[in-house]
């Protein structure tokens, strides 16, 4: 429709992204988190560098720290460093949803509505 096609990553995802839809359905306490969003909203304001860089991987392993979120030096698995710090964020933001203290992207969402990102 638009002339363009989807990313690898996000072709990568359908199945993924089919089987969340159902559970879902069937859930509505299954929210929708990005990462980047998260840690804007604990940052106060946008971040300079991306994750996948030293001085974006700091950024995020401090603002964590100050959450309270301790990520360790070493962890015993093999897990790419972006995985690690969205896991540790979205665990932040589901806490702050089980709180009734996120935010949501509109902010003019209803409190169950899909169509929203929480941060």
């Amino acid at each position: 429709m638009t002339g363009k096609s989807f990313s690898k990553q996000a072709w990568e995802l359908r199945s993924r992204i089919f089987e969340a839809e159902m559970i879902a359905k069937a859930n509505p306490h299954l929210i929708e988190v990005h990462p980047e969003v998260s840690f804007r909203v604990c940052a106060t304001k946008p971040l300079e560098y991306p994750k996948s860089e030293w001085d974006g991987f700091m950024l995020r392993r401090s603002l964590l720290r100050g959450l309270g979120i301790t990520i360790p030096d070493q962890l015993g698995v093999r897990s790419p460093i972006p995985d690690v710090l969205d896991a540790a964020i979205a665990a932040w933001t589901a806490a702050r949803y089980a709180a009734n203290e996120a935010q949501s992207f509109p902010q003019v969402a209803a409190a169950h509505e899909r169509s929203v990102i929480w941060a």
